[in-house]
């Protein structure tokens, strides 16, 4: 159970943490996990046995690790648009798609329609994070939230698909499919 949270915790990273190579020198690693051509579990593996207990602690809560150069993944509000404000350390807010609230999206009854969104999303937190104009960590995406609506004095069911359990699982797997790409 450790070991697959730490591997999905750790997965974010390792999009970040593959250094660039040329197009016909081969690439050099200093880790094994850098190397794409791996498949994930053996990145995520290799990862696991390079950190501390205390780096393995920490990556709960972040999953960057400055020894093995991992960055961190930088998180954005993602309920209904990837939400890129002005940052404390300068550039200006990010104008991104806004999608409805996400109880109106719930209304739909569309999980293709969802998940259209939610690549639109995807694309857009990944393009934010890479691209030489911006470089803002904003890989992952919370929300929206896949708990049922179901108490109104909860105070945050704007932030989920419904209060049916069937239609609020079939919404959220297809936003994160969407997210997922």
């Amino acid at each position: 159970m450790r070991k697959s949270c730490l591997t999905i915790l750790l997965a974010a990273a390792l999009l970040d943490a593959t250094p660039g190579g040329h197009l016909f020198a081969q690439p050099r690693y200093e880790y094994p996990f850098q190397n794409p051509a791996l498949r994930i579990e053996q990145r995520a593996d290799n990862i696991i046995s390079l950190l501390t207990l205390d780096e393995k602690l920490a990556a709960l809560g972040n999953a960057a690790v400055a020894r093995l150069k991992i960055p961190v993944p930088g998180t954005s509000e993602g309920i209904h648009q990837v939400v890129a404000r002005a940052g404390r350390g300068g550039g200006a807010a990010i104008n991104t798609t806004s999608f409805s609230q996400v109880y109106g999206m719930g209304e739909t009854w569309d999980p293709a329609l969802i998940r259209r969104a939610g690549a639109v999303e995807g694309y857009e937190g990944r393009y934010i994070a890479q691209s030489d104009k911006y470089k803002r960590p904003t890989l992952m995406l919370m929300g929206p939230t896949s708990d049922l609506a179901r108490d109104p004095r909860w105070g945050r069911n704007d932030e989920s698909f419904g209060e049916d359990p069937f239609l609020t699982g079939t919404m959220a797997v297809a936003f994160i499919k969407g997210i997922q790409g």
